[in-house]
């Protein structure tokens, strides 16, 4: 999807004294440097050797995305995207990804409008039998009509799930198609269900003898592996491969915009949003570096103009933009959300004038500055995992034509000036080039259901008869798990401090954690936890809520929190010279809360349109809070949602005493991940007004909070009538992280819905039946035993067949258990995938905490790949008898259809609840 949904789905980061403003916008690290080769064949590799890292990072790019697609047949790229794991003439459907899976690895894939990337991340001793299967499905994809006909319902419910029951995607796609009139741009990759429909097997066979050659894929590897290995592996599987034809691409060039465009487009949505749109050149075009410094400027975080004047101002609650990423010219993209109730005029008005302002006069030097040092944080970050910096490579290789790129680029972004941010606003930025739209709420109506496929397309996948076929190597040997250094200590106030030294990356990050979650909010103030977490950044200190933000984001910085059942996280993330700045900035919120009165209301504001409002346009975020309110009721506060009933009540007073009661340094962690020593952090830490001088108040007692009783099964409908789909949570009683089975239930969740594409569910569900895009398995852990779900979405017609499907594969598994050979690939998979979690500070940092925080022992994490590993078949089979036990159900879509489907099913309603209605039924109850 386009990074434009990104900021509005994201935490909102903040920012912090001008002292600390100064620093570079280039990172003090020199680029690596990557070996590039071709071969016979024509295709390209990248290597990028990282001997310290644990795993490698394949991912094969193709120069062929949804601008590429022949004669108008769109969707087919992305089609391709699914296509190319349902089988090979080496490989049975479905399995490639479970070979990746049971070798301890990952896999996924993305498709854009230029590109298509297949993405791996495997233990280095994986990386061979990775390629062989890279080059297996590069030219020998089983194409047939079943394999077409089962995707395509696939993708249709993908297509369903993320832009028919997303009004902001259909936003998105709505203004691509004002604002281009020829190009391929203006459809998302996806395509529409009729474009799908109109996709045919010779039409699949063109595209991939085309596009799916040696000659048009560039090989990008970033990892644990030499160079002398990789040109070995790579001659040996795709030497062989035959050179493709040469492509001629038939460039669409879009006709110059000369007069502004301007729409309103209604949909069934809770808040307005305005987006605005500008064309703009493409990824190589000088004028792409003026033009990302000047988006930050715009719209980069808390001081962000936008932000400041539409969020501040009181007029939305949101306010944001992005340069799309494209091969051709593309978008200059800017957007708000409005407030409840917002005056779209008085907003539109409020977004034109700030581009206006940007056309008529310089940015000044902080701006200027600011901007740099936030890319720069940001491409840092990029460097930590081994498959971002692949991407970032692959992408910069067939965008713009060079793979260093991602080095060079912050060089290039450096030396922008006011006059270049000046030259390319007034160049862009005029009135005949804008597209707006308006995306305005409206009541909502019954949704058009679609006529269930017969029943051909929906047929099973049958495996061909292989020749040759591929098979895993077996014993390979374990990757090896080393956490490296860490330092634990307690500091003299109760603070548990955790250290992660890593010293590659110029870059800190910093994590206060204090007890105070949603569990300990008083029942009729739920969102208390929130607001207090969120007014922490509003004031403190000295400084006020745009001083803040001045600090932090004008050092490049990213402050951030947020708020679980259990406790509330502080975090820093920044460039090494600043993280003095970081801890006393995190002291400050910690310490030293202002809570200023007059920032509640626009809080509470921001509060409940996340929380409460968009959540009624997000059917998955519906279902999450009526099950736990099901089964939970609204006297415990885990069953009891944030509401506008109780957010508008909660008062400073509220804040002050939530504060008071849970805030405190016995009991917190302090957790800091990258290039700092612990003496240096110790120094800082003990700094007048630091977090070290915090004064000890005594630790909380740590209540143990137990399920409720058996019950059972009890099913609650959510009317949603414009949906085209159905969102269906099932829950039962899980297990606490320290419960004596945990290993034995990762096995049976892995194997039930957590395995991806290799577990029990997808196959049924998805990969047979073609019911839906995606079906999954959870235990949520934590320190007190908490809940089991399964969680899916499927087109209306289909709910009640779903659901048999669903609750078919948990029975079946709960009487049998899973079978030896599940047992052997899932045990690759969990013992295997331990290593490639820890490759960065922050991943080893997060997952000590959590342990810590769970009340697990100090070697948790390192004694997990031999805990797993001892794990027999007998206690899975007792494990998953023991725990799979669903007592709830939720149900979200159109009541009207969806209820008759359920009852004939022999499902008995228990109660049915209009989405926008208070989710406690103590609210809806209420005179």
């Amino acid at each position: 999807m386009y990074k434009l949904l990104a900021p509005l789905l994201a935490l909102t980061l903040a920012p912090v004294s001008s002292a600390h403003a100064a620093a570079t916008a280039a990172p003090p690290v020199a680029a690596p440097k990557i070996l590039d080769w071709t071969i016979e064949n024509g295709l390209r590799v990248l290597l990028l050797p990282r001997p310290q890292s644990p795993s490698v990072a394949v991912q094969l790019f193709y120069h062929a995305g949804s601008k590429d697609e022949l004669d108008g047949k769109r969707g087919i790229a992305h089609l391709f995207e699914h296509m190319m794991f349902k089988g090979s003439r080496r490989v049975a459907p479905e399995a490639l990804a479970r070979f990746i899976n049971q070798l301890g690895g990952e896999n996924n894939a993305m498709t854009t409008d230029d590109l298509t990337a297949y993405e791996t991340v495997v233990p280095p001793a994986a990386l061979d039998f990775t390629l062989a299967l890279e080059a297996e499905r590069m030219r020998g994809l089983a194409l047939d009509q079943n394999m077409l006909d089962s995707e395509r319902e696939v993708v249709k419910e993908e297509l369903r799930a993320r832009v028919e029951n997303s009004p902001i995607s259909q936003g998105i796609q709505r203004i691509m198609g004002i604002a281009y009139t020829l190009h391929p741009y203006r459809v998302m990759p996806i395509g529409t269900k009729e474009m799908l429909d109109a996709v045919t097997v010779p039409d699949c066979r063109r595209f991939y003898d085309l596009y799916y050659q040696p000659n048009n894929a560039t090989l990008v590897i970033v990892g644990a592996a030499t160079e002398e290995d990789v040109r070995r592996i790579v001659a040996k599987h795709f030497g062989a491969l035959p050179r493709g034809p040469e492509i001629v691409r038939q460039r669409v060039v879009e006709p110059q915009q000369t007069v502004a465009r301007k729409e309103t487009l209604e949909l069934p949505m809770e808040l307005g949003v305005i987006l605005g749109a500008y064309h703009v050149p493409g990824a190589t075009h000088a004028d792409q570096y003026p033009l990302e410094v000047l988006q930050e400027i715009l719209s980069g975080g808390e001081s962000s103009r936008l932000y400041r004047r539409i969020v501040r101002g009181g007029l939305g609650v949101f306010a944001g933009g992005a340069l799309f990423d494209h091969e051709e010219p593309s978008l200059f993209v800017t957007y708000a959300q409005l407030a409840p109730g917002g005056n779209p005029v008085k907003a539109q008005a409020a977004f034109d004038d700030e581009l206006r302002r940007v056309v008529r006069e310089k940015v000044s030097t902080a701006e200027l500055r600011k901007a740099k040092n936030q890319l720069a944080t940001r491409a840092l970050a990029e460097r930590e995992h081994s498959s971002g910096l692949a991407s970032a490579i692959g992408e910069a290789a067939l965008m713009k034509g060079d793979p260093t790129a991602p080095f060079s680029d912050l060089a290039r972004l450096d030396k922008v000036s006011a006059e270049d941010v000046l030259a390319v606003a007034k160049k862009y930025l005029v009135p005949s080039n804008q597209t707006t739209l308006y995306l305005r709420p409206k009541a909502r109506d019954v949704a058009a259901v679609d006529v269930p496929p017969p029943a051909p397309k929906a047929a099973k996948l049958v495996a061909p008869t292989l020749t040759n076929g591929l098979k895993p190597p077996a014993n390979l040997p374990a990757p090896q798990l080393s956490l490296g250094e860490v330092i634990r200590e307690t500091l003299p106030n109760g603070i548990e401090l955790i250290l992660v030294p890593r010293h590659e990356l110029p870059i800190v990050q910093t994590m206060v954690v204090v007890p105070a979650g949603n569990s300990y909010a008083p029942l009729a103030r739920m969102g208390v936890a929130e607001l207090t977490a969120e007014m922490l950044r509003k004031g403190a200190g000295k400084r006020n809520a745009t001083q803040i933000a001045d600090l932090v984001e004008g050092a490049g910085a990213a402050l951030a929190s947020g708020v679980s059942d259990e406790r509330t996280m502080l975090s820093c993330r920044s460039r090494v010279g600043d993280v003095p700045m970081c801890l006393e900035l995190l002291a400050d919120l910690a310490m030293r809360p202002r809570f200023p009165e007059a920032e509640l209301k626009q809080a509470r504001t921001e509060l409940l349109a996340t929380s409460v409002q968009d959540l009624r346009d997000n059917a998955e975020g519906l279902a999450q809070q009526h099950l736990a309110n099901l089964y939970f009721g609204d006297d415990d506060p885990r069953g009891r949602p944030i509401s506008e009933k109780t957010v508008t009540s909660i008062v400073r007073k509220d804040l002050v005493d939530f504060y008071a009661a849970r805030y405190r340094p016995d009991g917190a962690y302090v957790v800091v991940m990258g290039d700092i020593d612990l003496a240096r952090v110790k120094a800082l830490l003990g700094r007048p007004l630091g977090l070290g001088t915090w004064t000890k108040k005594g630790a909380l007692p740590v209540p143990v909070r137990a399920l409720p009783a058996a019950r059972p099964l009890r099913v609650r409908l959510i009317d949603k009538p414009d949906a085209t789909q159905t969102a269906l949570l099932i829950a039962g009683p899980g297990i606490a992280h320290g419960a004596a089975d945990l290993f034995p239930i990762m096995y049976v969740n892995y194997i039930l819905g957590g395995g991806d594409f290799s577990s029990r569910l997808m196959q049924v569900v998805r990969a047979d039946g073609g019911k839906t895009y995606g079906v999954s398995s959870s235990f949520q852990l934590g320190r007190d035993q908490d809940l089991f779900y399964v969680s899916t979405s499927t087109r209306v017609a289909e709910t009640a067949h779903t659901l048999k499907l669903v609750f078919g594969e948990i029975e079946k598994m709960r009487k049998g258990g899973p079978t030896a050979a599940e047992l052997v690939e899932a045990r690759g998979n969990l013992v295997g995938r331990q290593a490639l979690g820890l490759e960065t500070a922050s991943q080893i940092g997060g997952k000590l905490l959590g342990a810590a925080m769970d009340g697990l022992p100090p070697d948790f994490v390192e004694k997990l790949p031999a805990a797993l590993q001892a794990v027999t078949l007998e206690q899975t089979k007792q494990a998953a008898a023991a725990h799979l036990m669903p007592e709830a159900l939720v149900a979200v879509g159109p009541a009207e259809i969806i209820r008759p489907l359920l009852e004939a099913a022999g499902y008995k309603i228990d109660e049915a609840v209009r989405f926008d209605a208070p989710v406690a039924k103590s609210e809806r109850t209420a005179k």
